[in-house]
């Protein structure tokens, strides 16, 4: 009997004890905060979560609790968990921790966690040949063709099919030795991949390397050895009515810079085709002062409908009719007209008319002056391929410039386009035909 009572002191006594403690650290806390209790924002788990889990937004939630309650190396906000996978089991409340997710968002732990939910990955055989010499890289996308031989036929069976593994490598970096390449790793759906893995074991695969960024996709095509006349045939080059737009600028660049951009001062009109380095040595001529823009405009026309760009200006011309004196305008200065031609295919054929207008006014009896118009004008051709641009040059010389005996004024190009580096020969004006598709 003198046990039970003693338990029935002791019980009562530390009960006691712990809530005065709690009190204690409870007052001390808000004592240290100036009255308030120093709280934090954590990131919880709003229910269990097994491991090899990638986390997302319905998993995880924010809790604001007591600073002191705080575990080392808490997560505080929520863009730091969601995406990451989960390493060991998280019970429902329960605040989460860097050490229990993997920081690399699921790539660590193998590549079941790369691929997208729905899809499925199916490695296939491949060759040097089969595998396009090693060139496709993971994260690429690829084309595959499936060949049988009963009943003989080869098909564009897939397309748009991402790359999850060259061999057991799933990053771009570094080459895989095309002589060991064995297996590429696609990212399928279920049906592609019975279809993929149904192609390999009755027949043979071939893949093709996609552009990088191009998502398009076509008819499905076939062939036989009876239709491959027909298919080739189809795929002859033809003429795509579709509208064309560019951009037109003239510059004035130094002679003496010509050459960064792979041409030489010219005697006469030429046109030159430049490839992207070209326009960035031009960009970067015009960065350091040995180039700079006189004028742009942007056009757009369709295949076979020419479109004009000009830089010119109109003078009056008084003429007589019928004993009556009229005014008619005249244009001097510089104009281009660009005719292109579009195929299903990335280039084009591009048509080019410069016309020079140079306008001399004689002296003539009083203050009559009688004007002349030489036109100097030239026509070329030149295929674009796609991505490139057109520059037009040598269309006036220093000479066109100078004023000859007995001509009291010349107009050559509006002022705009004829700066003094122009007039004095020490640059050249070059027109610039720049795709926008």
């Amino acid at each position: 009997m003198g046990g039970f009572r003693a338990r029935t002191i002791i019980v009562p006594l530390l009960i006691a004890l712990v809530v005065t403690g709690s009190v204690y650290y409870y007052l001390n806390s808000v004592e240290k905060t100036g009255g308030k209790l120093a709280t934090q924002q954590v990131v919880v788990a709003i229910k269990a979560i097994p491991p090899k889990t990638v986390l997302t937004t319905d998993m995880v939630a924010t809790k604001t609790i007591p600073r002191d309650y705080l575990l080392p190396n808490a997560i505080t906000k929520l863009e730091d968990a969601v995406g990451k996978m989960v390493v060991v089991p998280i019970a429902a409340g329960e605040m989460l921790v860097q050490g229990k997710l993997d920081q690399k968002g699921g790539a660590g732990a193998g590549l079941a966690y790369q691929i997208p939910a729905g899809m499925r990955a199916v490695t296939v055989a491949v060759n040097e040949v089969v595998g396009v010499a090693g060139f496709p890289q993971p994260g690429d996308t690829v084309d595959v063709y499936a060949t049988f031989d009963s009943p003989e036929e080869t098909r564009l069976a897939l397309e748009n099919i991402p790359i999850l593994a060259v061999a057991n490598k799933t990053d771009a970096k570094g080459t895989v030795d095309p002589k060991a390449l064995t297996s590429m790793t696609l990212c399928v759906s279920p049906a592609q991949a019975t279809a993929l893995i149904h192609m390999s074991e009755f027949g043979r695969i071939r893949l093709a390397l996609r552009p990088a960024g191009e998502r398009t996709t076509g008819e499905a095509t076939s062939v036989t050895t009876g239709t491959l006349a027909t298919l080739l045939t189809a795929e002859r080059v033809t003429e795509l009515s579709k509208e064309y737009k560019f951009t037109v600028q003239a510059l004035a660049i130094r002679k003496d810079a010509l050459a960064a951009i792979g041409v030489a001062p010219a005697a006469g009109a030429t046109v030159t085709e430049l490839d992207k380095n070209g326009y960035n040595a031009i960009r970067a001529l015009i960065g350091a002062g040995q180039a700079r823009e006189l004028g742009a405009v942007s056009l757009s026309t369709v295949s076979r409908t020419p479109v004009r760009f000009a830089a010119t200006k109109q003078f009056t011309l008084p003429m007589a009719v019928g004993g009556t004196t009229v005014t008619s305008w005249q244009e001097y200065g510089l104009s281009v007209v660009i005719e292109p031609v579009t195929y299903n295919r990335p280039y084009i054929d591009l048509t080019l008319r410069p016309q020079v207008r140079i306008v001399d006014f004689k002296s003539g009896p009083g203050d009559a002056r009688t004007p002349e118009i030489a036109i100097n004008e030239t026509e070329s051709t030149v295929r674009v391929d796609q991505g490139n641009i057109v520059a037009l040059y040598g269309l006036v010389k220093p000479e066109d410039f100078k004023l000859p005996a007995g001509v009291a004024e010349r107009r050559v190009l509006p002022d705009e386009y004829a700066p003094e580096e122009v007039r004095l020969g020490a640059a050249e004006l070059v027109i610039l035909v720049i795709p926008q598709n």
